[in-house]
């Protein structure tokens, strides 16, 4: 199976996010069956994976969020370690 990677950023609001100092930038890699599904967002699954990286009391300030799918050949292979959700599913912050 090949996985899906998504770069998601997240910010408090649209605004914010013009401009790259309030922007949390994540590589999301889509692992498990339910979020890499096809049929369904998996954009939307990414930026939920990237959400659970937060901490909690500031997952609450994020209003935007856009997630944009990555070929595999174009993925970093320089990664530190990777959040690892509960499904599987694998995150690493920039």
């Amino acid at each position: 199976m090949a996985y899906l990677f998504y770069e998601v950023h997240l910010s408090r609001n649209e605004e914010m996010a013009r401009d790259r100092r309030y922007v949390d930038t994540f590589l999301v890699q889509l692992v498990c069956d339910k979020h890499s599904d096809q049929r369904y967002d998996c954009g939307n699954s990414a930026c939920e994976i990237a959400m659970r990286t937060r901490k909690a009391e500031t997952v609450a300030i994020i209003g935007y969020k856009a997630a944009v799918r990555v070929m595999a050949d174009n993925v970093p292979t320089n990664r530190a370690k990777a959040f690892k959700a509960p499904c599987g599913c694998l995150a690493w912050r920039f």
